[in-house]
């Protein structure tokens, strides 16, 4: 599982510390360099956080690329307030950033396993993976690490 430290530097510095005030953020060009491709088992499936802009401008694609991966889909994190469950609206520029997005990535020999269970549309249920979000800045749902240890090691 990735969580890569995006910066925004298109942005102006009020609206990009939403990110680098929590954490020490990055260049796309330097995340592609993380050598992740040589930490990586042949056949390897990652599971990559990106942003909606980092997708429509090809920064998440192009990062995992260079990582040795190829992008198989894309579920959304709806982000809902933990005490209500309702919508959690953030910042953004064209619309308010309540969702995150997870990749699903593969390398070599991997396919999905049946008995693993499903992200995204889960079966019998009428919305996407929804999940708190966490108090703490980029803190991501749990359940998707249960998830990826249904898969057999090793994890990096």
């Amino acid at each position: 599982i990735a969580d890569p430290p995006w910066a925004y530097g298109n942005y102006t510095e009020a609206v990009h510390g939403a990110a680098a005030s929590a954490m020490t953020v990055m260049s796309d060009q330097d995340i592609g360099a993380i050598p992740v491709a040589e930490w990586a088992a042949p056949d390897c499936l990652l599971l990559c956080w990106a942003t909606w802009p980092k997708l429509a401008d090809g920064a998440a694609h192009s990062v995992l690329l260079s990582w040795g991966f190829r992008p198989k889909t894309i579920i959304p994190w709806i982000k809902t307030r933990p005490s209500t469950g309702d919508i959690a609206r953030g910042v953004g520029f064209w619309s308010m950033g309540c969702s995150e997005a997870l990749v699903i990535a593969t390398r070599g020999k991997v396919s999905p396993k049946l008995g693993r269970g499903h992200l995204g549309l889960m079966e019998g249920e009428s919305r996407q993976f929804w999940a708190p979000r966490g108090a703490k800045h980029s803190k991501k749902p749990p359940e998707i690490h249960a998830w990826a240890e249904n898969w057999p090691g090793p994890y990096l």
